[in-house]
């Protein structure tokens, strides 16, 4: 057994991508640590103590790998009765952690430790090896589910080399899974496809197991927050095949969000913002419908889960995917107006309905139930209303383009109006609960026409400590009201102030973007679509005022040269993987 303890040192030491020579620093020499990963001699406790250390590992984990061929080495020394006692003591530890990790909500770690205890009972006379690894692997998962990754990787690791490679994969699987919550999603790609590559050897019976459509699952979540939301929605595709009535609800229901989002994300490659006009209208409707087909179907797994948060990250995804795909049926329709010289008539009103619905939805629900989790229900709240903004602006746009200029001007002083308050709510926090019991008199009739006033920046705001995704919507929305605001005035000093602000606005949206790490909240790609709609925006101001030609070129250009800049990264992250 003591060979178990030099295998497990190589495999930590080959992970890490060190030698010999480097683990072994300047107390070991190369030789000794070659002998010691073979099993030739018997480290003392200082050198455990010391490549423990190097490795940042629990010394613990050595000394106990360390001993055991001195206690269960030689099997025929041990007495058939003591063997049985010590098969039911080692059956009650494995049954007692399985027990506390069913107390976890997480279905994925259910799942991964039913599979390895399934795996276990296809073999009751387990070597001691097998028993050993699925314990560490039991306490990796518990720790994994407190948030304590730095001591669930030890775990992980150890039973890794105790186990046999064909129960392998869930291990692999949960390793994948702890570089994921620790942001290092590359890492977590490479031990996910691992996991993949290691099922696929193999095979397991699929009536039996729940491996397949979790590792395909983990795997589309890699990519989808790499941004290679292609690779991801194949993923999630292959994990809907092995999709069962016995999953857990909460499984499929990121199974169906990943698709939907994905589905969506991949409209906005960065070659399609030269290429949207060459897609045709049948298979741009398509892929937004198929879309949001799937989301719904999320939405309903997440209500049967009474899952809150899950269904408000739905309506809010469903909410943007509708503004968008409105966005584009009016582009669409504009420039067909053009090549007909007629009067665009616009037939989105139930898209934006829909999308209105789904943020209203929002306020109730989280007014309705009292679910502790208070940053993540603010993103949503502060992100319902930012869309709020952005779907009046569309109304007032649709309106003035269709030549109903005082329906435009209602609209529009509403979203004015609304913007100021939620600006006004990020300077003090006491001011938006305020503001959601006010919220539905915006969904009322709109009231007499009046001038938009441009909303006010205050230093406050600027100044504000929120989640910078919220404060990228927030400014977002601001800036989109900011540029529709300049269409509808007539006096040029107030035009540019329009413009200046929305510029502004913009710039700001893009700055909180690119402060925000990698994250499932926000991928490369969520970057990726602001600066596609700035660019629409500025390539839209042009077509309006030719004048601005010689000002706002050098402009789209930077903003073009950052959006290469993020592809290439985009490639050589999808090399990597």
């Amino acid at each position: 057994m003591q060979s178990l303890l030099g295998e497990h040192i190589r495999h930590l030491r080959r992970e890490r991508s060190l030698t010999q020579t480097e683990l072994g620093g300047k107390q070991y020499s190369k030789s000794y640590v070659s002998a010691m990963e073979r099993g030739s001699i018997t480290p003392s406790h200082e050198a455990l103590r010391f490549f423990a250390e190097q490795l940042a590992q629990p010394v613990d984990l050595f000394e106990q790998l360390l001993q055991q061929k001195a206690e269960h080495g030689d099997s025929s020394l041990v007495l058939e009765q003591d063997k049985k006692e010590y098969l039911h003591e080692a059956q009650q530890e494995v049954t007692a952690l399985f027990n506390f990790i069913l107390s976890d909500a997480n279905p994925s770690t259910i799942s991964l430790a039913r599979e390895m205890l399934m795996q276990a009972n296809e073999q009751q006379e387990a070597s001691h090896a097998i028993r050993q690894a699925r314990m560490a692997f039991l306490r990796g998962l518990i720790a994994q589910g407190k948030g304590d990754l730095t001591s669930s990787r030890p775990y992980f690791e150890y039973a890794l080399v105790l186990a046999p490679e064909h129960q392998q994969a869930p291990i692999l699987d949960a390793l994948g899974t702890n570089y994921y919550l620790e942001q290092s999603y590359i890492q977590a790609l490479s031990y996910h496809q691992r996991a993949r590559q290691t099922l696929q050897q193999s095979p397991v019976e699929e009536q039996h197991s729940d491996l397949p459509m979790l590792i395909e699952l983990h795997c589309g979540h890699d990519y989808c927050v790499l941004a290679q939301h292609e690779q991801a929605r194949n993923h999630y595709e292959y994990a809907q095949q092995h999709l069962r009535s016995t999953h857990h609800l909460l499984l499929a229901a990121q199974l169906y969000l990943g698709l939907g989002y994905c589905t969506y994300a991949a409209l906005y490659r960065v070659q399609d913002i030269t290429e949207e006009r060459r897609q045709t209208v049948e298979a741009y409707e398509q892929t937004y419908q198929r879309a949001i087909s799937f989301l719904l179907q999320s939405r309903a797994l997440y209500q049967a889960s009474h899952d809150t948060a899950g269904v408000g990250r739905v309506r809010l995804m469903q909410a943007m995917i509708l503004l968008d795909y409105s966005a584009w049926q009016r582009r669409y329709t504009v420039e067909r107006a053009k090549e007909n010289d007629t009067r665009p008539i616009f037939n989105n009103t139930v898209l934006l309905d829909d999308a209105e619905e789904q943020c209203y939805q929002v306020f109730m629900e989280w007014q309705e139930n009292d679910v502790s989790m208070p940053e993540e229900k603010e993103l949503l709240l502060y992100t319902a209303l930012a869309y709020l903004v952005r779907l009046r602006i569309q109304r007032a746009k649709q309106a003035r383009i269709g030549g109903n200029d005082s329906t435009g001007q209602r609209e529009l002083a509403r979203a004015a109006s609304l913007c100021q308050l939620v600006l006004d709510a990020m300077s003090d926090e006491q001011r938006l609960w305020p503001l959601l019991q006010q919220v539905q008199a915006f969904r009322g009739p709109a009231p007499l026409a009046t001038s938009p006033a441009l909303p006010c920046l205050t230093e406050e705001t600027l100044k504000s400590e929120h989640n910078p995704l919220i404060q990228a919507e927030v400014y977002q929305a601001t800036g989109q009201l900011a540029q529709e605001i300049a269409k509808t005035a007539s006096e040029e000093g107030f035009i540019s102030s329009c413009y200046r602000q929305a510029d502004r606005c913009w710039h700001l949206t893009l700055s909180q973007l690119r402060r925000l790490p990698t994250s499932p909240q926000c991928d490369t790609g969520y970057l990726i679509r602001a600066y596609h709609c700035y660019i629409n925006t500025l390539r839209e101001r042009v077509g309006t005022n030719p004048d601005l030609k010689e000002e706002l070129y050098p402009v789209l250009l930077s903003l073009l040269e950052d959006v290469l800049s993020f592809a290439q990264n985009s490639i050589q992250l999808k090399d990597l993987a």
